[in-house]
């Protein structure tokens, strides 16, 4: 790319019994992310939990590195439990005011590989009736095996990662399959929430996620609203990132 188009990481911090080990790991793969820091935004949320805050630990451990070792960091306090789609739409927001082209959405309890955003912008840039681009997610405790190759729909209705458990090797194979029975797009049913950049136009003929989810299904309601108006959900196989699940 001769230009980078300006892109929002959103990671929601909630304080899970295991975020201190979860946002160290994270945040020190974005560390090496390859794709010029000031076409970034890190954009952290956190709402109130059953837990501490993060915050206090979070501005004295990754704060000061905020513009430097990584990308400028903006942290958000909502003092409501709004849930992972309320707190999206938070992010959504701000990068919105930062005049964010993209978002990627990043799991608190991920780390990436640091082509994950590049090669996820290089696929959407490709193709501008594509709505979200969903990472190949491979397993944390298990690096070369799958979370998902993209999420799909069980014909009752129901979605499901594909994939779970094959070698990436598998992985690697069953894209090639997909192009070869015409999927050539590899479009999939719907992005995981986990590892999924998201077009920042799209949501302003789609929405926002739906709130009334609160957590878990407002990532296949968002890709079936990208789909009925046209736009595409696809898997880049590399983009990679890899989930504690």
């Amino acid at each position: 790319m001769t230009t980078y188009p300006k892109v929002g990481i959103i990671y929601l911090t909630y304080p899970t019994p295991n975020w201190e080990r979860d946002i160290d790991r994270c945040l020190a793969s974005m560390e090496k992310i390859n794709y010029p820091k000031d076409r970034l935004e890190l954009i952290c949320v956190e709402s109130k939990g059953k837990l501490p805050s993060v915050q206090p630990w979070f501005n004295e451990r990754w704060l000061p590195k905020s513009g430097k070792a990584l990308p400028r960091i903006t942290y958000i306090f909502n003092d409501a439990w709004i849930g992972f789609a309320g707190n999206n739409n938070l992010g959504l927001e701000k990068a919105k005011e930062f005049g964010c082209d993209y978002v990627h959405l990043t799991n608190e309890d991920t780390d990436v590989d640091p082509d994950y955003i590049l090669r996820a912008v290089e696929r959407a840039e490709s193709d501008p009736s594509i709505a979200y681009v969903q990472s190949l997610i491979l397993l944390g405790e298990e690096r070369n095996n799958v979370n998902t190759v993209g999420n799909a729909f069980h014909y009752l209705g129901f979605g499901y990662s594909n994939g779970y458990k094959w070698t990436k090797e598998q992985a690697l194979a069953f894209f090639e399959q997909e192009k070869a029975r015409g999927n050539t797009d590899l479009e999939i049913g719907y992005g995981s929430g986990a590892g999924v950049l998201c077009r920042m136009s799209a949501f302003d003929h789609a929405g926002l996620f739906d709130e009334k989810f609160f957590m878990y299904h407002e990532d296949t309601d968002a890709s079936l609203r990208a789909r009925m108006r046209g736009l595409k959900t696809v898997v880049e196989p590399t983009s990679i990132l890899w989930h504690y699940y």
